[in-house]
């Protein structure tokens, strides 16, 4: 393992090591053995194949929300086989400036039709670079730099030198935009001599900018901190730099400004941009929410200012069908319980946060995956004596109110079997917090109950039994399971 300077950045973990020179050569270093859970490059970047299992995304910071900096994936790497015979270097990455970043990594993305694993590189000379992994190869290299623009000077300060551009680690959300967007922040400086600072949002295969990209970062709230004037605090670019990791957390994007060496006037500040504005594009031209904390005595230790609030747009689901079930039970011959399921589920969920009550559900349920574990009964329950699949093939609900409580709540909607619509509401568990899946997929859970009288929806038939009572219970219960990944 070769080390050519004291920045030392992961590029996935407990698989990669990297390291960037003052020569402004990026250094790379990987196990030749490779890993169950990520490519096997080999050394000097030859390439290789991609074993098979969940592809590895190093998407934020230390690889999670929490920092944790855990690769809960790895399932070769060791101790003991980490070691100088086969852990060490397959390259070097020119770059055009310093890399204070942690470099980010997508394994099996395909960029201009060919699968690549993918290192995102951004440096202080406002560069960000997409780099084949394995080859070394620039995928694609851009500026965030404006016309007539530089990097900004170290304003006086010896923390970030010679230049200051992309200081702080990007955060990558695979779902946003037609391919993915990678959000990236910029310091820059004009001819005027005025400092930016900007939020990009590029493409992750091509490294354009997303539409409505790049936003100013602009901010003022009421106080008479450092910096005030005429009782408004204001963000002034030039006094500040983003050094803390972005994070995406629920569609927000967030940024923590740092002083240059507390050179006065500056303040804390923490701004919150929302990436998808209400009329679908990639950024929010005004700052949806400010989060302002202080040191400065003068001002109260946390002041939250909404800057021209826009709502954010609910966030789309897809049901998972292989993840999501349908089950019921009715009554059988007066004594025991039936119980069977539809195998088959799709639908949407369209979840706004915000305001969950006005979130909404659509599914379609396929009536021929009905089965109760026997053949005869499961035709049967198919034929025009209950479901009539033929004329009839699915059911479907559509949600048209949701009353939320702790912990869940109710949704009220039109249910529709066997061609007749009937309002029913349920009771819901949920939905639970957004998890991401091993392949990088955001998902959210909930679970639903429900009882309905089968003869509501024209499933009239049954037979009367020689001791008294019928064959078919009327109630039926219903339990529904749902696994939904955002679209």
């Amino acid at each position: 393992m070769v080390l050519r300077s004291s920045w030392c950045v992961r590029v996935f973990p407990a698989l990669c090591i990297l390291a960037v020179a003052w020569s402004a050569v990026f250094t790379v270093g990987c196990s030749s053995s490779g890993s169950s859970s990520a490519s096997t490059g080999g050394n000097g970047g030859s390439g290789g194949t991609t074993p098979p299992g969940p592809s590895i995304q190093v998407t934020t910071y230390h690889d999670d929300n929490m920092r944790s900096g855990q690769n809960t994936q790895e399932t070769t790497l060791t101790t003991a086989n980490v070691n100088t015979a086969s852990f060490g270097k397959v390259g070097f990455y020119p770059v055009d400036g310093k890399v204070d970043a942690e470099p980010l990594y997508l394994q099996n993305f395909s960029i201009a039709g060919a699968t690549h694993n993918v290192l995102y590189v951004v440096t202080e000379h406002d560069s960000a670079y997409a780099f084949d992994a394995d080859t070394g190869t620039v995928l694609w290299h851009v500026s965030a730099l404006g016309a007539n623009e530089t990097t900004s000077d170290p304003r006086n300060c010896g923390q970030v030198v010679p230049e200051i551009g992309i200081t702080s680690t990007p955060v990558i959300d695979p779902n946003a935009g037609a391919h993915g967007t990678i959000y990236l922040s910029a310091m820059s400086k004009d001819s005027s001599g005025n400092y930016h600072q900007r939020l990009h949002a590029l493409d992750l295969t091509t490294g354009a900018e997303q539409s409505g990209s790049p936003v100013d970062v602009q901010a003022t709230y009421p106080g008479s901190g450092a910096g005030s004037s005429n009782g408004q605090v204001n963000f002034d670019p030039g006094q500040y730099d983003e050094r803390a990791g972005l994070l995406l957390l629920n569609g927000v994007v967030y940024l923590a400004w740092t002083s240059h060496c507390d050179i006065q006037p500056w303040i804390d500040f923490v701004t919150e941009i929302a990436p998808e504005g209400p009329n679908g594009k990639a950024l929010d031209h005004q700052l949806k929410l400010v989060v302002i904390t202080s040191i400065d005595s003068r001002i109260p230790a946390s002041i939250v200012v909404r800057k021209g609030e826009l709502p954010m747009p609910p966030i789309l689901y897809a049901i998972d069908p292989a993840h999501s079930s349908v089950h019921f039970s009715v009554r059988h011959l007066m004594v025991s319980n039936v119980r069977g399921e539809f195998a088959k589920i799709s639908g949407t969920v369209k979840y706004d946060p915000e305001k969950p009550e006005t979130s909404t559900v659509e599914a379609t349920i396929d009536a021929t995956s009905i089965s109760t574990r026997d053949a005869q009964r499961d035709a049967h329950l198919k034929s025009a004596d209950f479901l009539d699949v033929e004329k009839f093939p699915a059911l479907t609900f559509r949600s048209k109110k949701i009353e939320v409580a702790a912990g869940g709540g109710k949704v009220t909607g039109d249910l529709t079997i066997h061609g007749v619509s009937r309002e029913i509401t349920l009771d819901v568990e949920g939905p639970t917090a957004e998890m991401k899946d091993p392949w990088g997929k955001q998902r959210i859970g909930a679970s639903a109950t429900a009882k309905l009288n089968r003869k509501d929806f024209g499933l009239t038939w049954n037979a009367a039994l020689e001791a008294g009572g019928v064959m078919v219970g009327d109630e039926v219960k219903i339990t529904i399971d749902v696994e939904a990944v955002r679209a």
